[in-house]
This record gives C-alpha cells, sequence and structure tokens, in this order.
C-alpha cells in the first residue's frame, strides 16, 4: 500500500503498520513528540511529511514509541483526507 498526498510526498515510508490503543497512548505522552506535532499544525504536507521524516531520524531507528506516534499522525492524516492510498 502506498500513501500519498496531493504533493506527491510517500507517508507510507513513515507509516509502521498496526498499531493499538495503548502503544498509542504509550507514545503520545513524549513532550517531544508533542513539540513536533504541535509545530507542524498549519504548515504544508511536505513540511510535514520532511518533520516527521526528521523525528524519526533524531529518535533513531530502535525507537519503537516515535514509530507508532509518526504512524499515529499518519493515520490521522488519513482520517482527514490528507493522505490516501495511491490511486483512489
Amino acid at each position: 500500500m502506498t500513501l500519498t498526498d496531493a504533493d506527491g510526498n510517500d507517508w507510507s515510508k513513515l507509516h509502521s503498520g498496526r498499531i493499538t490503543w495503548y502503544e498509542i497512548i504509550r507514545a503520545i505522552e513524549d513532550p517531544t513528540w508533542q513539540y513536533a506535532r504541535v509545530s507542524m499544525k498549519g504548515k504544508s504536507m511536505t513540511t510535514k511529511w520532511n518533520l516527521c521524516r526528521d523525528y524519526l531520524k533524531v529518535k533513531g531507528p530502535e525507537d519503537e514509541l516515535a514509530k507508532i506516534a509518526v504512524t499515529n499522525y499518519v493515520n490521522a492524516l488519513k482520517r482527514a483526507g490528507l493522505v490516501y492510498e495511491e490511486g483512489r
């Protein structure tokens, strides 16, 4: 599944698959994530994509909570219709 937006960003590169509510609650408590999330409000989709990518890079490939937080954010963008499956 390829997730994209109107700017052509590939959100599937940032999506880590299925997550549970329990995982989401733990992940979004991170103040660093909350700061990053709030900083994305009102920004372009490309800026949001870059900020999510950079957040994952800074947190490191082993940080499961960072992956969950970003996946939850991508899912929220999907629910809002801003990110969609390619070919839709």
